[in-house]
């Protein structure tokens, strides 16, 4: 292989990589903000009790 392919090769495994990194991200950063209004719900719901 030639120093050019290998470099494309690497080059586009970087992007799937960051790909990848940004949508767990995402998901995480969803998850987080679903568990933080669901907590906020829960603390209303016995607060009014």
């Amino acid at each position: 292989m030639d120093p050019k392919t290998t470099q494309s090769i690497i080059r586009i495994a970087l992007e799937v990589i960051k790909v990848i990194l940004q949508g767990i991200e995402t998901f995480t950063s969803t998850n987080k903000q679903e568990r933080e209004k669901s907590n906020a719900e829960g603390n209303h719901k016995n607060h009014k009790t």
